[in-house]
C-alpha cells in the first residue's frame, strides 16, 4: 500500500486504523529506501486506533524502530 501512496518526504501521513503502526513503519522505510531525510516526517505521522492495547503496541513498535516523534 505505501509503495502504491509514494509519500514524499515532509508530507503528512494518517492511518485511520493504524494496528500495530506497520503501514507508519512502512512509509519511514520507503523514504528511508529512496535516500530521503526522515526528519521531513517529525510530528507528521499520525495514527489512530481503537484497541487501546494495540495503539500501545504501535507506539512501542514505533519507538523501538527509532520513530519518537508521532502522533497517536
Amino acid at each position: 500500500m505505501v509503495d502504491i501512496l509514494d509519500p514524499k518526504e515532509g508530507e503528512t501521513v494518517y492511518d485511520p486504523a493504524c494496528g500495530t503502526g506497520g503501514m507508519l513503519l512502512g512509509t519511514v522505510a520507503h523514504i528511508r529506501d529512496r535516500g530521503g531525510d526522515l526528519r521531513t516526517f517529525f510530528g507528521k505521522l499520525y495514527g489512530q486506533e481503537k484497541n487501546l492495547t494495540t495503539a500501545s503496541v504501535a507506539r512501542m513498535n514505533l519507538l523501538l524502530h527509532g520513530i519518537e516523534d508521532f502522533c497517536g
